[in-house]
């Protein structure tokens, strides 16, 4: 810590130039200007202000250099440099918090938000990055760096690779939580958002084998995924023609029942409509787009109970 005698008084410092120079000239015969009473006394006032903030912050340092366990002290010295908005000191201060408790989640995102708050992106990432590195499983941490990056890297012509590149870092390192059910959902809903169905169908093939918290929920979403939209649109062409040849050439022995039959593909607009021309000796019907709903949860070697679907019954 600086002390007091180190401290140059910039007033003292004037005085002792002019005197010492005649015509106000320096050693190095550059002009000297003079400070006016008022500017001396702001410098001196400057200049203690900065001195009683250096000392205010070694008694918070002292604290945590004498018990790195006091956690209380940690979050005072945090709060202290933050307020203050000195960025080297909030990088010391964070730094050696993390040396002694990198688990805390939160406060990585808040070494963060700090360098994003003075403009520095790339080390905000960092910080995720070292905070993912220290506890790789954290969801939360995982969540709030997604959401970083996306927010400010997003929209730049080529990060959508990269953010499904980083998705995928996260379900790897924390998809297989038992509360993960949060970053799968994000990563769903965000491809989604991009309109690419067959992506979201690939990830529902790995989250319906993931034991999560909420399974039953997103084993919900995934019907309804399946069931709204058009095989050929959530489906590789090569498992959408697979499954298109297997239910016109094998007979599916269940049961829809009239009313079902008659309006249910017009309502979710998924399908061929009656009224499309069929070759000769054939009736053009919607009931094969029916069949590859279902021929595609079998494809999935999903063993749920259907008998609940409001449009397929569950095999005998």
């Amino acid at each position: 810590m600086a002390n007091s005698e180190n401290n140059l008084n910039p007033a003292s410092l004037t005085q002792e130039q002019s005197e010492s120079q005649p015509n106000g000239e320096s050693h190095d015969g550059q002009n000297v200007v003079e400070l006016t009473p008022e500017q001396t006394e702001e410098a001196a006032r400057v200049a203690e202000a900065k001195r009683q903030k250096e000392i205010e912050l070694g008694k918070y340092w002292k604290t945590v250099e004498d018990n790195p366990m006091d956690f209380t002290g940690w979050t005072y010295l945090l709060q202290y440099v933050e307020q203050e908005s000195n960025t080297e000191n909030c990088r010391l201060a964070y730094e050696a918090f993390f040396s002694h408790y990198p688990y805390c989640y939160g406060y990585w995102k808040k070494y963060s938000d700090m360098e994003k708050k003075q403009g520095n992106l790339e080390r905000a990432k960092e910080v995720f990055e070292k905070g993912i590195r220290a506890i790789p499983l954290s969801v939360e941490l995982w969540l709030h760096y997604l959401n970083f990056y996306i927010t400010e890297f997003g929209s730049a012509p080529g990060e959508t690779e990269k953010i499904r590149k980083l998705y995928e870092r996260a379900l790897a390192a924390a998809g297989l939580e038992f509360r993960s059910d949060k970053l799968w959902d994000s990563y769903i809903s965000w491809e989604n958002m991009n309109s690419n169905l067959k992506a979201v169908t690939a990830i529902y093939e790995k989250l319906i084998s993931t034991p999560t918290q909420l399974y039953s929920h997103h084993w919900d979403n995934f019907k309804r995924h399946i069931t709204i939209h058009h095989p050929k649109e959530i489906l590789d062409i090569d498992t959408f023609l697979k499954l298109r040849s297997e239910v016109l050439n094998k007979a599916i022995n269940y049961q829809i029942d009239d009313e079902d039959e008659v309006g249910l593909d017009e309502a979710l607009q998924v399908g061929e409509g009656p009224d499309v021309d069929a070759p000769p000796g054939m009736i053009a019907t919607t009931t094969p787009v029916k069949k590859m709903h279902f021929q595609t949860f079998e494809h999935h070697d999903v063993k749920q109970d259907l008998s609940q679907h409001d449009d397929i019954e569950k095999l005998n």
